[in-house]
């Protein structure tokens, strides 16, 4: 919003101005207001004692259509400024039409039947206010009988130019009213805002640290009590300011020891990785040996579990070794393997068909019989793998093979 952008001062100034307007606005409207309603009222019921007395009157002259004698009972009737026309109705219908204000426009054959049929029937004054015209019709009755009824049209014009001159003249009145109310708000304004810049200031310069003195603000009141907690706010950042350095300085001795820790530590960490390492890598080659015991014959022991690190171990360091020493036959010894699955089967014959792809024949020894079960109930094909009992017939496979080519 607009308004929330100026400063403290002009709001206040703004709103005070803007509700003194609005309320001498509203004061004086309403006081006009009620003046033309009682204004009016106080015409209506003037006309309407003179137009009673007139209808009693007219009583033969509308049973018998007299219009001579109708003119001389209405010659009394207030002159043009008052009333602006007097229409008679007799059974018949309008018998007389004075139009006693001819420089204001009247309405073409009276034009107040309506209520005068409602006069009639009621046999009380009917009424009917429009804005610059209020029309009064009376019922003429002879004896208990309504023989006609007489309508008399009252002009407000003159009520509507007057009230519109006491509104200019109200407006002129409160432009002086507001503007001494403007100097009125400037100066509590200013009187008000000014302990809260102070504060403002005050506020600002603790965030940067640097407010030393003390608040000048020597008032009673709410704004005294801001102050003085707020004075007292300062203090307590400043205790608390010291007492954070202090441990700061403290925490900082503290860090620098943790961090020389953290440093001899990190070292000793970074050692122990690297004789992990170097463990590690030492039993990777003894968990995946492959030995040779004859010329052209190597021997690859596996015990333990083979998870998929070391499956992947196990191949590299065969097809390794059968590069390396031009093996003709590797026998894979599975008798310390425990438990052979789905991984483990397939990874031994991806092993011996790499074998097979480098012209080395793989023998596969040491099956136990449940071993042998579970190969067969997960269907894995190991038909074109020669397979022998224990080490020692695979070594005498090699040897008779090896025999044999010579």
């Amino acid at each position: 919003m607009w308004l929330g952008r100026l400063r403290l001062t002009t709001q206040l100034t703004a709103l005070v101005i803007a509700t003194t307007l609005i309320s001498i606005a509203l004061v004086v409207l309403l006081l006009l207001n009620q003046a033309q309603t009682i204004v009016e009222n106080a015409i209506v019921d003037r006309n309407i004692q003179v137009l009673q007395a007139t209808a009693r009157q007219l009583a033969r002259p509308a049973r018998e259509n007299d219009i001579v004698a109708a003119r001389e009972i209405m010659a009394p009737v207030p002159g043009p400024g008052s009333i602006r026309r007097v229409t008679l109705y007799s059974a018949t219908g309008i018998f007389l039409d004075e139009e006693i204000a001819s420089d204001m426009q009247a309405k073409e054959g009276g034009g107040d039947e309506q209520l005068a049929r409602q006069a009639v029937a009621s046999g009380q004054i009917a009424q009917d206010r429009t804005a610059n015209l209020i029309t009064l019709v009376a019922p003429v009755q002879d004896g208990t009988r309504a023989v006609g009824a007489i309508a008399m049209e009252l002009p407000t014009d003159d009520i509507a130019r007057g009230l519109a001159s006491l509104r200019r003249m109200a407006l002129l009145i409160a432009l002086p009213i507001a503007a001494a109310m403007a100097l009125v708000a400037w100066g509590i304004a200013r009187y008000t805002v000014r302990p809260i810049q102070i504060l403002t200031s005050a506020a600002t310069a603790l965030g940067r640290g640097e407010l030393t003195e003390e608040i000048a603000i020597r008032r009673g009141g709410e704004v005294g009590l801001l102050a003085q907690e707020f004075q007292r706010m300062a203090h307590d950042l400043r205790a608390s300011r010291t007492a954070i350095e202090a441990h700061n300085r403290t925490l900082e001795e503290h860090v620098a020891q943790r961090t020389a820790d953290f440093q001899t530590a990190l070292a000793d960490l970074h050692n122990t990785i690297n004789a992990r390492d170097q463990l590690s890598a030492s039993i990777r080659e003894l968990a995946s040996p492959v030995m040779p015991v004859l010329d052209g014959v190597l021997v690859m022991p596996l015990i333990g579990a083979i998870d998929a690190e070391r499956a992947d171990l196990l191949l590299s360091s065969l097809l390794t070794a059968i590069e390396r020493q031009h093996a003709a036959y590797v026998i894979i010894d599975v008798t310390g393997v425990p438990l052979i699955d789905t991984h483990v089967a397939k990874t031994l014959l991806q092993a011996a068909q790499a074998a097979t792809l480098l012209g080395t024949q793989p023998v596969l020894v040491g099956l136990r019989p449940e071993l042998a079960q579970t190969i067969v109930g997960l269907g894995v094909d190991f038909s074109d793998l020669i397979t022998r009992t224990d080490l020692q017939s695979g070594v005498g496979y090699a040897l008779d093979a090896l025999g044999r080519g010579r």
